[in-house]
């Protein structure tokens, strides 16, 4: 996927940013399942009078997972004992 600054922001300098992202399958055996996640990255900034080339790789991702399991039941009541009035 890339992206691209449609136009310059004047307020802040930046002229130019150009993104372009790498994804592809990520296989997790724990789960039997293969996610498409970024795997490298590459960014082009002409800011503030500089140019910025900048590179990321990415890898050794990790699964976090959580099964939830809901039980729907009836309340339970508790009985509350009458308190006597006074003088009876």
């Amino acid at each position: 996927m890339e992206t691209d600054l449609v136009s310059k922001v004047s307020d802040i300098r930046l002229n130019t940013e150009h993104q372009d992202i790498l994804y592809g399958p990520v296989p997790f055996q724990k789960k039997n399942l293969v996610l498409w996640l970024p795997l490298a990255t590459e960014t082009y900034l002409d800011f503030n009078g500089h140019r910025i080339h900048r590179r990321q790789d990415l890898s050794n991702y990790l699964l976090f997972w959580v099964d939830d399991r809901q039980t729907i039941e009836k309340p339970k009541t508790t009985e509350v004992p009458l308190e006597s009035s006074p003088g009876t």
